[in-house]
């Protein structure tokens, strides 16, 4: 008996000593991914490049998590890099995207559209000099500072000279600042809580009137979801109906 369990743990031992290093980098990715896909326990984890201090992650967090407990789901929302949210998502490493523009899904083929609107937010520039905002064509002699992957302004890109393609919008702000960008374009409660955090913009970076655009945004879902998807749809519309989806709005702001 002794002999034999000495034999196990030396087996064992041997395993732990000379494992493959393609093995081992294998579990190190396994545990550098902290959000994956768990619908098979009614979980659904969305992502979304917004931090959790903006108005936008705040209200998209209350009213998906009212939508989902009507269909009997737990809902998480994090933040990520735009990039690796879009990836993901598409990837089937999380469940989907909790807003993002229309027709989204004719670049990312493996996500589905949830086919009524979560937001309707304007679109503003932000600038140091002042700067004539009637329409995209006006922006043309400038140089744009914009989060990489806002869809929105890359189907716009042709109205631009020059684009500068930064990895936050935090980012971008701080180029104008610096004077190497012209402006950027992001919401109006996006803008003004970057300003309200850095006191050396205030006064200097301004939102320029009239809002650039209104776009209209929608949550994704991975298409294996494409049934939750149709009935997200159907639970945000009642919602507007019958004010909830106002209340939860009105509530964060």
């Amino acid at each position: 008996m002794k002999k034999e369990l000495h034999s196990k743990l030396t087996y064992l031992l041997l395993g732990v000593l000379f494992l493959t290093p393609q093995a081992y980098s294998l579990n190190l990715a396994r545990e550098a991914l902290p959000y994956v896909a768990q619908t098979k326990q009614n979980k659904l984890i969305f992502g979304t490049t917004n931090g959790s201090h903006t108005l936008l992650f705040k209200q998209a967090d209350l009213i998906l998590t009212h939508a989902f407990a009507q269909l009997g789901y737990q809902f998480s929302l994090v933040n990520l890099p735009n990039k690796r949210n879009l990836l993901w998502a598409n990837e089937d490493k999380i469940d989907g995207i909790a807003f993002r523009v229309d027709n989204f899904e004719n670049i990312y083929a493996n996500l589905v559209r949830v086919n009524e609107t979560i937001f309707s937010v304007e679109q503003w520039v932000y600038s140091k000099k002042t700067i004539d905002v009637d329409g995209w064509e006006n922006l043309y002699p400038y140089t744009v500072a914009y989060e990489q992957g806002t869809l929105f302004i890359e189907e716009n890109k042709d109205y631009f000279q020059y684009l500068m393609q930064v990895s936050s919008t935090e980012q971008a702000f701080e180029l104008v600042y610096k004077d190497r960008a012209d402006f950027t374009i992001t919401s109006k409660s996006t803008g003004d809580l970057i300003l309200k955090h850095h006191e050396n913009y205030k006064g200097k970076i301004m939102r320029q009137s009239p809002a650039l655009v209104e776009i209209h945004m929608f949550s994704y879902l991975h298409q294996k979801h494409q049934a939750i998807a149709i009935k997200l749809a159907e639970v945000l519309k009642v919602m507007k109906e019958n004010g909830e989806y106002n209340q939860l709005i009105q509530s964060i702001n």
